[in-house]
């Protein structure tokens, strides 16, 4: 084993734990608010407002929308699609993790499960198609309504694990 190696295993915790996890999923958020407080005309307004935030509030006001002189329009971009599609990547093992942690296997039982929150996610993107949402519009527009269904889900998910949890402890 390399020194390189010994090092990084006494500074990492170990894989699998709470705290890997945590430093996992929470490195992108610090990497990315250190690049605001640091760089927030080049990371903020030509990035996220450019191509991430901003098609999503044009989308929401139904025309291009401008910040800081910096347009945005409606609609999906090469940049945003990649972007998408990374952080879709990366949350993998953490769903991986997550669902062995609750000892769920993936089957027919659990799409079924989840069949009503997908119809959901597609319902309250119908609302706001039809301008029905007002304020709250944007966050019920790609990307940010799957982060509300995720949110939705995940909390869903943690309360009937607890409530079964604590249903198997009354029976024994």
């Amino acid at each position: 084993m390399s020194t390189v190696t010994r090092r990084v295993e006494t500074v990492l915790p170990e894989t699998g734990s709470r705290e890997w996890w945590a430093l996992y999923l929470l490195a992108p958020l610090v990497l990315l608010g250190g690049g605001i407080l640091v760089f927030p005309t080049l990371v903020y307004d030509r990035f996220i407002w450019q191509y991430l935030w901003g098609p999503v509030v044009a989308d929401a006001a139904g025309q291009p929308v401008t910040h800081e002189g910096i347009r945005a329009v409606q609609g999906y971009n090469a940049v945003n699609t990649v972007i998408y599609l990374a952080a879709v990547v990366y949350s993998l093992p953490g769903l991986r993790a997550y669902l062995d942690q609750l000892d769920v296997t993936f089957d027919a039982r659990l799409a079924y499960g989840f069949a009503p929150i997908i119809i959901a996610g597609g319902a309250m993107r119908a609302l706001e198609d039809l301008g029905l949402l007002g304020d709250y519009a944007v966050w019920f527009i790609t990307p940010s309504i799957y982060i509300v269904v995720t949110a939705v889900t995940i909390s869903r998910s943690v309360s009937v694990h607890s409530c079964v949890t604590k249903i198997s402890d009354l029976s024994r």
